[in-house]
């Protein structure tokens, strides 16, 4: 059995359809980039950590998305999160990272992907996830 057919069947267990539901009902049943509600709607991981469960990881890296915003999501927020690894290596404060979004948001991969990621750690809602990684940290 390969790694996807793997993860396909983790996703059918229990604990993540429990917490799947719980994202769903957090997000008001509507995907959080266009507002959709009459589309099919799937849970999107911001970040995988591998050996994690689909289950194991914060609320906060999670969101709900329509299916069109997963695949547009799926596609673009590895170079997102990219940038973002390097403004917390760099140290960056939320002061500086507010000055660099201004000057990046005519971008569209930085104002689609990037941007609603930094807005949700800066209000504080990404959060360890009991990794190594550690993303912003508040001023």
């Amino acid at each position: 059995m390969d790694y996807k057919t793997k993860y396909s069947e983790k996703l059918k267990n229990p604990k993540w359809q429990k917490k799947r539901l719980e994202i769903l009902n957090r997000d008001d049943w509507a995907c959080r980039h266009c507002k959709a509600t009459e589309k099919t709607l799937h849970v999107h991981h911001l970040n995988y950590k591998y050996g994690n469960d689909p289950w194991d990881y914060h609320d906060g890296w999670l969101l709900t998305l329509c299916v069109d915003c997963h695949e547009h999501e799926s596609k673009h927020s590895k170079p997102a999160l990219k940038l973002l690894e390097c403004f917390v290596k760099l140290r960056l404060n939320v002061s500086q990272i507010t000055e660099l979004t201004l000057v990046l948001s005519d971008d569209s991969m930085f104002k689609n992907s990037l941007l609603p990621l930094l807005k949700r750690a800066m209000q504080g809602e990404l959060k360890d996830t009991g990794t190594e990684d550690r993303r912003l940290r508040r001023e």
